[in-house]
């Protein structure tokens, strides 16, 4: 699908935690987010999206976080019984400290919307982003 450049208009976007009883700000996406995400994931950032690689959209959310609203979700280290029942120590990434904050499916969604508006793009271009992958996935997988 082709998207006119002037049909985006990347913002800045708040999203509301209950788990923190707080609103936190999404930067607005440049173009070297953009390279990063493609250096990050060697792939679109709308594929990124539109995939919803849950683990991918919480890292790039949370490096979209302003440095203000990062500071809630600090990494850090602790220890933790793994799979095989053995303690050990793991180091719980920023953007897993905001994963554990969120658990509703209202929040994830609310959080996916101001994604899409950090990106800059409206509900009927992401209409059409979600169609068009519907009709791919249809002739790829008939």
């Amino acid at each position: 699908m082709s998207i006119n450049l002037e049909d985006i208009n990347p913002q800045e976007v708040e999203f509301f935690l209950v788990s923190k009883n707080k609103s936190y700000t999404l930067r607005k996406i440049t173009l070297n987010d953009r390279v990063w995400v493609q250096d990050k994931f060697k792939d679109e950032l709308e594929n990124v999206f539109l995939k919803i690689d849950y683990k991918g959209l919480m890292q790039v959310i949370y490096h979209q976080l302003n440095d203000d609203s990062k500071k809630d979700f600090l990494g850090y280290e602790k220890e933790i019984i793994n799979d095989d029942g053995i303690p050990e120590k793991k180091f719980i990434k920023g953007w897993e400290v905001l994963s554990e904050s969120i658990s509703s499916p209202k929040e994830i969604k609310e959080i996916m919307e101001s994604f899409v508006k950090a990106l800059g793009l409206s509900q009927p271009i992401l209409d059409k982003l979600l169609e068009e992958d519907k009709k791919k996935q249809m002739i790829l997988n008939p």
